[in-house]
């Protein structure tokens, strides 16, 4: 007996270490069920996954369909015939041929080393560098492979899949099989009744992915010099944030500023089915148009013309539809392509602008008349308000839609005439363009444009997304851990897109805040739960005894400084050109201050440019731009200008220097204007051996860039300011250090002090 008990304390081990395999197992099942992209597994919220996957699974089920005559489909098969008719039609081409005739002055803009470098042989590196960019647990196409299997898999399967990928890029032919995608339908509204309220997605077979994500490496590294300034997506260096900023301060115009008030206005258009419009003809010839090759030409047309589609009906494909045009929405390659499309309408309004018919708005001296912004199918077109220039747009537009296949959708679009532009006006104008809807005061890429006095409501979405996503009945299972991740990746993730271009009121920080603060410590829906700690105790670094939750309204103020940094570094970009001949034409960003009328997008910079102020200083190099009393050059914390004897308003850096051939030193004849104590510091200081201008570094990065990371360390950590810092939890830091070691510490990853 006692042997039989010994034997089965042997085993328990092993059965614990089996057990936890399968909860490991059973969890990672349902993560990949819910779809979930930001909680991690290891924290047993298998209970979670199981939830979102039963919700995700509820939401997207197709009970029926409602076709365009008003009869509805039920079951499998009715359902499936109606998709399979409804996407032949989307995908049937027009056939339009076109005319060269029409962009006679297409500047090409791809030159003969950029084609040598997009047709060279492909490696081996750069395939499976291809296949590292590829996300592990993406939805399978028709192959029911993820990433993850190539991947893990990669000494199995690489060589074979090396091979493949070349013969495609050494003959231009696509295997059938390979090309073959579902259409996954996405609700796009609550309670979806037609197939108009779905977005089709496009889920394709790894391998094809693979080879698109070859064209995409090769292909996103010129687009800076192959596409018009104009278009600022997906295009490394050109950020969204400009675009919003540019956008935000010609509107402010538009209802502010006496000039253009009175002369100009803006259209923004709504694209219908832009990715399935896509004609292929146009394509091609709109890559000829750029100057591309031949060959790069028939890499592209190869993964475009093969395609055929089943359609996914509640997870199970359906029907065979073979496209006359269309590009996919889930291909790699397909955002890059369309911005191509879409340039073309760019050329088209230039060349309207060039001949006098469009005359864009000019908001300041030395920025160029600015005609149109573009971000991927978002588009906001500017210009004088008359005939003139309304015919012209709307020539432009449909020389567009012929050739193109994109149909804009007048009834979603909207005109924002100038606050001085008038009634009668306002209709005749609306009459040429077809487009009904006027006004002003809504959104573009997702943020206002115009802000009145009531600017908390224009941020109210904000706290009804954080509201949902914290009160969400699935989330009541979470852990902890779970929690923690929860509200550090989701829901303090949710405001900083907004954050990274205005300021957020108190009001709506204050609001997100509270609404994270009764998550966090509510045990249900019916139970509330107690603060213990104070959250702004909790928004301390782990190191200090908190939970590093972020500080919304620091974190903000470091977001807005990086626009302020981008006008420092990138001084030649259109955002920054317009900014400085907006608020600060004759003076250096660091000096510039309030202005009367000014946008609220310049009021919130404003805040971000009180830390690049005060965490700054300067690199010596000529010395010529380095005012001594006004300048920040010793590196303390936080950075500060030297300590004169007495004051000198107007003496710099240069003045302290001497020349020698190419060298350069302190003058110790010249060093009694500093007080003794900075001597040292200028010694220490390091002159360059070539004259160079001087240099503004950020100092809490050892690169010298801002950081937003640095940037909100600093905020919360500034010691010109008074901060109240509330003492750690009691027990909190002396039970982190001997514990903080141990596995589950570092799994849980949360402090210990709370609990």
């Amino acid at each position: 007996m006692t042997s039989f008990l010994r034997t089965d304390r042997m085993l328990i081990p092993q059965i614990q270490h089996d057990l936890a395999i399968a909860y490991r197992d059973e969890e990672v099942y349902w993560k990949l069920k819910s779809r979930n992209t930001w909680m991690i597994e290891g924290d047993r919220n298998t209970q979670f996954f199981h939830a979102c996957a039963k919700s995700r699974f509820s939401q997207n089920y197709i009970v029926s369909i409602k076709d365009e005559t008003g009869v509805i489909h039920r079951g499998f098969s009715a359902i499936g015939d109606h998709a399979e008719h409804f996407f032949t039609n989307v995908y049937k081409s027009t056939n339009h041929q076109v005319s060269t005739m029409d962009f006679a002055d297409f500047i090409p803009s791809v030159t003969s080393d950029i084609n040598d470098d997009l047709t060279k042989e492909f490696t081996s590196k750069e395939i499976y560098e291809a296949v590292s960019q590829i996300g592990d647990d993406r939805a399978p196409g028709p192959d029911g492979l993820t990433a993850r299997f190539y991947k893990q898999c990669w000494d199995i399967v690489g060589e074979d899949v090396i091979a493949e990928v070349k013969t495609f890029f050494h003959t231009s032919v696509m295997k059938p099989a390979i090309n073959h995608t579902n259409i996954c339908m996405i609700p796009k509204i609550n309670d979806p009744i037609t197939l108009s309220d779905y977005r089709p997605i496009g889920l394709c077979n790894v391998l094809y992915k693979i080879i698109s994500k070859c064209l995409v490496m090769r292909l996103k590294k010129h687009l800076d010099s192959i596409v018009s300034d104009s278009q600022a997506a997906f295009i490394p260096g050109r950020l969204i944030t400009d675009s919003v900023m540019i956008a935000h301060e010609i509107m402010h115009s538009l209802k502010a500023r006496k000039r253009v008030s009175q002369t100009y206005m803006a259209v923004k258009t709504d694209v219908s089915k832009a990715y399935d419009r896509v004609e292929w003809n146009f394509l091609e010839t709109t890559m000829r148009l750029f100057g591309f090759s031949e060959k790069w030409i028939g890499w592209i047309m190869a993964t475009i013309r093969t395609v055929h589609y089943s359609v996914l009906i509640n997870g199970s494909p359906y029907g065979s539809i073979v496209p006359e045009r269309g590009i996919r929405q889930g291909d790699p390659l397909s955002p890059y392509l369309f911005i191509l499309c879409a340039d073309v309408l760019s050329h088209l309004i230039k060349s309207k602008a060039r001949d006098g018919d469009i005359r864009g708005v000019r908001i300041g001296n030395g920025v160029p008349a600015i005609t149109h912004l573009q971000f991927a199918d978002d588009s906001l077109f500017f210009y004088q308000a008359n005939r003139r220039n309304c015919i012209a747009l709307k020539e432009a537009f449909e020389v567009y839609e012929y050739y193109s296949g994109q149909k804009i959708n007048t009834s979603k679009s909207m005109i924002t005439f100038g606050s001085r532009v008038f009634g009668h006006k306002q209709n005749d104008l609306k009459q040429i363009l077809a487009i009904p809807n006027h006004g002003g005061g809504g959104k573009y890429l997702g943020l206002p444009e115009q802000f009145g006095r009531k600017k908390r409501e224009m941020f109210d979405n904000i706290i009804d997304r954080v509201k949902k996503r914290t009160t969400s009945w699935s989330v009541k299972y979470l852990s902890p851990a779970g929690k923690e991740i929860m509200i550090k990746s989701v829901a303090l993730a949710m405001p900083v897109y907004s954050m990274s271009c205005f300021k957020l009121p108190k009001g709506v920080i204050d609001e997100i805040e509270s609404l994270l603060m009764r998550f966090w410590w509510e045990k249900s829906s019916q139970h509330k739960g107690i603060s213990w700690i104070a959250w702004e105790r909790l928004q301390y670094s782990k190191s200090e005894g908190g939970l590093g939750f972020r500080n919304l309204a620091k974190f903000n103020d470091a977001l807005l400084a990086k626009l302020a940094w981008r006008i420092i570094r990138h001084p030649n970009t259109l955002f920054a050109r317009l900014m400085k001949a907006r608020y600060f034409k004759d003076e250096s960003i660091l000096n510039a201050k309030p202005r009367q009328r000014q946008s609220y997008g310049w009021s919130s910079i404003l805040h971000g440019l009180d830390i690049i102020k005060k965490g700054t200083r300067f690199q010596v190099g000529d010395g010529n731009s380095i005012n001594v009393m006004r300048d920040n050059i010793v590196p303390d914390h936080p950075p500060r200008p030297l300590s004169l004897v007495s004051p000198n308003p107007e003496l710099y850096i240069s003045d302290l220097i001497t020349h020698m051939g190419d060298y350069c030193y302190w003058n110790p004849n010249k060093l009694d204007h500093i007080v003794a104590v900075d001597h040292a510091v200028l010694h220490q200081t390091h002159l360059p051996r070539v004259i160079s201008p001087d240099k503004l570094i950020w100092h809490y990065d050892k690169t010298g860039e801002y950081t937003v990371r640095s940037g909100y360390w600093f905020a919360t950590h500034d010691p010109t300011q008074e901060v109240l810092r509330l003492p750690p939890p009691h027990g909190s830091l002396p039970l982190k250090k001997p514990y903080g070691n141990y596995p589950l510490y570092q799994k849980l990853n949360i402090s210990s002090g709370v609990f």
